[in-house]
C-alpha cells in the first residue's frame, strides 16, 4: 500500500506536477523541554535535531541550541516553521543527541499527516 502511494505521488512529481503545490501547508511547532533524558549521564549537554523528510522540496533540518550540562530537565523553548508540499510523503524526525559526542539519546519518526493541532509528542 505504501509503495503504491509513493510510486503514484513520485510519478506525478516527476512529470512536472507538484503535488499539493497550490495547497502548500505551513506547519509550526515548538520544542519545549525534556525530562530524564539520560539519567546515567546527568551532565550531558542534549540538543534536539528536527528533520522533515519527504519529496526534495519538503526536506529541511533544524537544531536546537544545546542545554549545557543538564540531561535531567533541559528546557529549549524553541519554535520552528516549515512548508509541506506533499503531506502524504512527509515525515517528521525528532532526534535527541548528546552534545558531548556520546551519540543519540532518543529518536522518533512521525508521519506529518498524523499530527494534530496542539498535540504533545513524547519521544
Amino acid at each position: 500500500m505504501g509503495d503504491v502511494l509513493f510510486i503514484c505521488m513520485l510519478r506525478k512529481f516527476m512529470c512536472g506536477h507538484k503535488p499539493g503545490h497550490s495547497h502548500m501547508l505551513l506547519i509550526s511547532f515548538q520544542i519545549v523541554s525534556g525530562q530524564f533524558l539520560c539519567p546515567s549521564n546527568p551532565s550531558a549537554s542534549p540538543y534536539v535535531e528536527v528533520e522533515v523528510m519527504g519529496i526534495p522540496s519538503d526536506c529541511a533540518k533544524w537544531k536546537t541550541k544545546p542545554v549545557l550540562r543538564n540531561a535531567i530537565n533541559p528546557i529549549w523553548d524553541e519554535a520552528f516553521t516549515f512548508h509541506i508540499a506533499c503531506l502524504d510523503l512527509a515525515f517528521l524526525r525528532l532526534c535527541v543527541f548528546d552534545g558531548t559526542g556520546s551519540g543519540v539519546i532518543a529518536q522518533r519518526c512521525i508521519p506529518v499527516k498524523s499530527l494534530k493541532t496542539g498535540e504533545l509528542v513524547l519521544l
